[in-house]
């Protein structure tokens, strides 16, 4: 608040516009608008629209809060109510991040002004056909970083489509296992290094440890020819040689760009592979302990043909 008042009394100062009563749920941060620009989900748009669906699935009070367990959200009561997704740290306070239509008494005005609540809805699967040429026995099988990769980019780009959708929708949490959510907001970079994979057929992580020496390598010898051009640069004083020599160290930052890139796209594939193993581990054995508690829970038909 004190850096508020000393920047307006600075803008009132010299006669720039200053705004007075700023509404809540306006402001972002730079990093949240420029993903909504791109059309990209941030977690404070996938917990808005949560809310959004809670409230048209809702005809009281208690059941918009039944409905946001539902979906996987923490509740904390208050003044502000607060909501934290599963596996997330923080809550998000949704009068002072949305505004007052997210007020309780703004749920209560929204809740009450519709007709009848809106059913949520499953959309199936389409159905594809697929035409296989050759053996299938004798075909060649991706393993190790690829084949996890494919795996999880493949559960990605679905909540991904999910998502695009409707604009006004959010996946569910029962479309999407919690551990993977927040990496829907880092699809393009997980693609990005996808590509680096397969373009080197890495699979291991002997392979990658290579990779990295090789390139660092290439960054090092092309970091010291630009070294030694910019040590040459300071004592040539014709014009012409000068701008020559800049051309070639322009040359050099260009190609060393995108080996920088590559560098910093194998020290992510070093550790975000152990944690999409972690994940993908815990997702089968949720998925498993879910269907054993189905079964276990399933009514029994007394009027079935014993078998």
């Amino acid at each position: 608040m004190a850096i508020r008042r000393e920047s307006d009394a600075l803008c009132r100062e010299y006669g720039l516009s200053v705004i007075e009563n700023p509404e809540r749920g306006k402001t972002k941060h730079y990093s949240e608008w420029d993903a909504d620009r791109k059309g990209q989900p941030t977690q404070r748009s996938m917990v808005k629209t949560d809310v959004d669906t809670a409230i048209r699935r809702s005809m009281t009070e208690r059941q918009f809060f039944d409905s946001l367990r539902k979906l996987g959200y923490e509740i904390k009561g208050g003044k502000d109510i607060s909501v934290r997704y599963i596996g997330n740290e923080r809550f998000v306070r949704l009068q002072r991040n949305f505004g007052d239509d997210y007020s309780i008494e703004g749920i209560r005005r929204r809740i009450l002004a519709q007709a009848r609540p809106e059913i949520a809805r499953t959309y199936p699967k389409p159905q594809k056909t697929y035409q296989l040429k050759g053996v299938l026995d004798k075909s060649y099988r991706i393993t190790g970083f690829r084949a996890l990769y494919y795996n999880y980019i493949c559960i990605l780009n679905h909540i991904k489509r999910d998502y695009n959708r409707k604009r006004n929708r959010e996946p569910s949490a029962k479309e999407v296992y919690w551990r993977f959510r927040d990496d829907i907001r880092y699809v393009r970079r997980i693609s990005e290094e996808v590509r680096l994979l397969c373009r080197h057929g890495i699979d291991t992580d002997v392979q990658l440890k290579y990779h990295i020496q090789d390139i660092q390598n290439q960054h090092s010898a092309l970091e010291s020819q630009r070294r030694l051009l910019r040590s040459k640069l300071r004592s040539i004083h014709d014009e012409e040689k000068r701008t020559a020599v800049k051309n070639e160290i322009s040359e050099l930052s260009k190609q060393m760009k995108p080996l920088r890139r590559e560098i910093f796209l194998c020290t992510e594939i070093e550790w975000r592979s152990t944690y999409i193993k972690d994940k993908l581990r815990l997702d089968h054995e949720d998925k498993r302990i879910k269907n054993n508690e189905r079964k276990m829970n399933k009514p029994i038909n007394r009027y079935a043909p014993n078998r």
